[in-house]
């Protein structure tokens, strides 16, 4: 079982933007693993899990699904708004299966960096190739398929043994995997990913460069910097050029309401939107539905900028759930990632290697979608939404598998 585990997570990882349903295939496989484990266990290996440090991060999971739902059905949705927590259903027994064998994180952290090489091959044939401004349209979106790249990148980077010599195979081949995620989230164009940058180097001070003596600091920074000339060799000029546009964009909103360009001025334009839009009813929102159709209607009458009348979300994670969840679902978001946060902080120091590294991923993940959420609806993408939630409650299991290992040894 240990071998398909294994398998399962190298495969998820690697070939999330390459073949996607191969996520969701062995998803719902551990979840299956999951449910069984689930049942079989004895009564006191259960209640082992329920009093672990993992249980709170599941509980709100558990109270995330069971709050959208119920607004839901407030606000009479329709069944394709279920998607969140139906989802957030169908991952949590993952948690079962991962914690009742000895999974190595090593397998996801290496097939993180295969997958990176795969979103740096699409990006480069779509932009060298094919000529295409952005990456990612050929797997669905630029958006998730950078940041997801960038979430390769920094799983990546967690693969880095600062004790084993910088030629060594494993090195060589996080810091590929950190090279290639980078440029293929470049090439994608999003401005998320840009903000989210901060966090994967952090990532790679704590694994690569705080660690190592003066020469190799050295050595390892002049490799980080090729990382950044190639980088920024292959976006060209786009990127700058998208990032001029989006800041005078931004100023000529501030200056006039006008929007001018297509991407922080229709944000900020939605942001209007949503704060006039939540205070009609803001414990429990209006709902999705409610929320289009009175966008729509809005743009069209002239209160806001005719451009917004196009879009389908407020393009802000936590902005969009209040208006359309209100402060109920707002609250029950937030509280999701806080409890994730607080958790895989307080781990980050264990005596336990794995559960260290699963710690920093636990936390990158977490930031790095909080940052996503501010230009977009992460978690009601289905391709952005998949890789967050089976990773976290994969990364959840793990820890508790090492950690009582670690315990009993």
């Amino acid at each position: 079982m240990n071998l398909f585990l294994n398998t399962g997570l190298f495969l998820m990882s690697a070939l999330s933007l390459g073949f996607r349903p191969v996520l969701a295939l062995f998803g719902l496989l551990f979840a299956c693993i999951g449910i069984y484990k689930l049942v079989a266990l004895p009564r006191s290996a259960n209640m082992q899990r329920v009093h672990s440090q993992e249980w709170p991060v599941l509980v709100g999971l558990l109270v995330l699904a069971l709050c959208l739902t119920a607004l839901n059905l407030f606000h009479g949705e329709r069944w394709a708004i279920y998607h969140l927590p139906v989802a957030i259903f169908l991952t949590l027994p993952i948690f079962w299966a991962l914690s009742s064998y000895d999974a190595n994180p090593h397998a996801f952290w290496a097939g993180a960096s295969a997958g990176a090489l795969i979103a740096a091959a699409i990006a480069g044939y779509e932009v060298l190739l094919l000529g295409a401004e952005r990456a990612g349209y050929l797997v669905h979106n630029p958006i998730p398929f950078g940041s997801i790249a960038m979430c390769l990148a920094a799983a990546s980077v967690i693969g880095y043994e600062s004790k084993q010599r910088l030629r060594s195979w494993l090195n060589v081949w996080a810091l590929t995997g950190l090279m290639a995620g980078v440029i293929a989230a470049v090439l994608s164009g999003s401005k998320g990913c840009l903000l989210a940058l901060p966090v994967l180097a952090y990532l790679v001070y704590i694994k690569c460069i705080r660690p190592l003596a003066i020469a190799r600091v050295w050595l390892l920074l002049s490799v980080l910097l090729a990382l950044s000339v190639l980088t920024f060799l292959a976006a060209d000029s786009y990127l700058v050029s998208r990032v001029q546009d989006a800041a005078r964009g931004a100023m000529i909103w501030l200056d006039n309401g006008q929007v001018v360009e297509g991407s922080v001025g229709p944000r900020l334009e939605l942001i209007r939107f949503a704060f006039d839009t939540a205070m009609i009813n803001p414990l429990t929102g209006i709902g999705r539905d409610s929320m289009v159709s009175m966008l729509q209607a809005s743009a069209t009458n002239g209160a806001y900028d005719p451009f917004i009348a196009q879009l389908h979300t407020v393009h802000n994670e936590l902005l969009n759930i209040w208006v359309t969840k209100g402060l109920l679902g707002l609250l029950a978001m937030s509280s999701m990632y806080g409890l994730s946060l607080w958790y895989f902080w307080r781990i980050r120091h264990h005596a336990d290697t794995h559960v260290q590294n699963i710690g920093l991923m636990g936390m990158s993940l977490c930031l790095m979608y909080l940052i996503f959420g501010l230009s977009e609806v992460a978690l009601q993408l289905t391709f952005f939404r998949n890789f967050f939630l089976v990773t976290l409650v994969c990364l959840l299991g793990m820890a508790h598998a090492h950690k009582s290992q670690h315990t009993n040894s």
